[in-house]
């Protein structure tokens, strides 16, 4: 049987968007972490498909990514525009701060996205219609790319939607993946951006935090800023007890 390998990345960061959410808005990538760009290149194949969205966030992320691969010899023939990898359209929330969309729904964000798999914004499509989508582009791009390695830039949504594909997963379990570098790093890029050279305070940390992660931490911050004892973690199964003396 032959294998056909799919190398989705995700584009560089946003980090002006003011707390908003901007979903299909054209908005511009940051660039700037050359470092990171050449770590990630260095690991991607020689020889591959290149497919980008429609977004200018992904085709520049892609671009820088293919001049690095040109300065050992293996720079990509092209970058096709495919538009099934586009973002989720989230209709007119897009350009709503997360505030605005969490008043939409009653006062309460989803704990992993910006709403339930199934709702869907005015305007926009749900998280399973997106998904339905990119399912439609993968089974299509993969027989028409046979036994090829495809790099795909595209957006969060798209790649919880590829990664679901593969490990059989709904809509609801996708939404559960994380697809950063690490939200620690876009917490501190965007309050670097945000407050260099300004005066913030712990409010102003946690305020990005809950931004970027898209959820109230209140619990989370009270435990490790205010609270004497190790906190709980039951997610990893590390408890007060443990560290008793």
């Amino acid at each position: 049987m032959t294998t056909t390998r799919w190398w989705w990345i995700r584009h560089a960061p946003v980090t002006n968007h003011d707390g908003r959410l901007y979903g299909r808005r054209d908005v511009a990538a940051d660039l700037s972490d050359i470092a990171a760009l050449q770590a990630l290149a260095a690991r991607l194949p020689e020889k591959a498909v290149w497919l980008a969205s429609p977004l200018s966030r992904t085709k520049e992320t892609a671009k820088a990514l293919a001049a690095l691969r040109a300065g050992d010899g293996n720079a990509p023939a092209a970058v096709a525009i495919e538009p099934d990898i586009i973002e989720q359209d989230f209709g007119k929330w897009q350009g709503m701060t997360y505030a605005e969309i969490a008043e939409i729904q009653g006062g309460e964000m989803h704990a992993f996205w910006f709403a339930a798999a199934h709702t869907t914004p005015e305007g926009g499509e749900s998280f399973v219609s997106a998904m339905a989508r990119v399912a439609e582009a993968v089974v299509r791009l993969t027989q028409t790319h046979e036994g090829s390695n495809i790099v795909a830039v595209a957006h969060a949504g798209v790649i919880r939607a590829a990664v679901a594909l593969a490990l059989g997963l709904d809509a609801e379990a996708a939404l559960r993946l994380a697809v950063d570098d690490e939200i620690f790093f876009e917490i501190m890029r965007t309050y670097h951006a945000r407050y260099a050279g300004s005066n913030a305070n712990t409010d102003d940390f946690i305020a990005v935090a809950e931004e970027v992660r898209r959820r109230q931490l209140d619990d989370l911050f009270d435990a490790w800023l205010y609270l004497k004892d190790i906190p709980d973690i039951p997610e990893m199964d590390l408890h007060l007890v443990d560290f008793a003396p």
